[in-house]
């Protein structure tokens, strides 16, 4: 079983092909027990185990003092975050034989997306004139890309779709959200069909003293 990790943009990542994983919920919260309890699709049921034992690595590379079960919750707007420690966040994700996640001193979103066909009922929805103009030159994979930097910034900004996907352009490196900036980057996860995308709110101002060392950003 192999981690992949990347430090990056103030952010740690880790993933991994979950498809052969035999689950073990050793050291899962007891929120995710409940939810895996839930899921009857065992495909599903196994990538939302995958993001949580890639939620549990994370913790203990970055914070390997805290405790584990991981104390975290989400708010009314569904977005998750540690219940136990300040200045940090965490984004979660999965599809397909892939689960992510992605650490961060400042809001993070992560995304990853098995490349699908193109719909052109979300592109005409969801998508900007310029990104349906790149759309068509770029095939499915383009129209996943931009799928999957939008969701990675709906999740840094924690709306989800009720960001409105369709003012917000997601072709350049950054892009503004509510008075807000936030970065936005492809990531390589070295699996052939896949896109990967992260997003991080800029200049935001951290929780630990001058003097203290991120562990996330080093």
């Amino acid at each position: 079983m192999e981690i992949y990790e990347l430090k990056q943009s103030g952010c740690f990542l880790c993933w991994m092909d979950i498809s052969e994983w035999e689950i073990d919920t050793s050291g899962f919260s007891v929120r995710r027990i409940k939810r895996l309890a839930e899921i009857k699709n065992e495909k599903e049921k196994r990538r939302s185990a995958g993001a949580e034992l890639m939620l549990i690595h994370a913790v203990k590379t970055l914070f390997p003092d805290r405790p584990i079960p991981v104390q975290y919750d989400a708010d009314r707007n569904g977005k998750p975050y540690f219940t136990e420690m300040d200045g940090a966040y965490f984004s979660l994700s999965h599809s397909g034989k892939l689960a992510v996640c992605a650490v961060s001193d400042a809001p993070v979103g992560v995304d990853v997306q098995a490349v699908r066909k193109i719909s052109e009922g979300i592109a005409k929805k969801y998508f900007t004139a310029r990104e349906r103009d790149r759309l068509s030159r770029g095939g499915a994979p383009e129209f996943t890309r931009i799928w999957t930097r939008k969701e990675a910034v709906s999740k840094a900004v924690g709306l989800g779709v009720q960001i409105g996907f369709e003012g917000l352009d997601v072709l350049a490196a950054e892009t503004e959200y509510n008075g807000q900036v936030y970065s936005i980057e492809d990531i390589d996860c070295g699996f052939d069909g896949y896109c990967m995308a992260l997003s991080r709110l800029r200049h935001f101002p951290r929780a630990v003293s001058s003097g203290e060392k991120s562990s996330i950003c080093s």
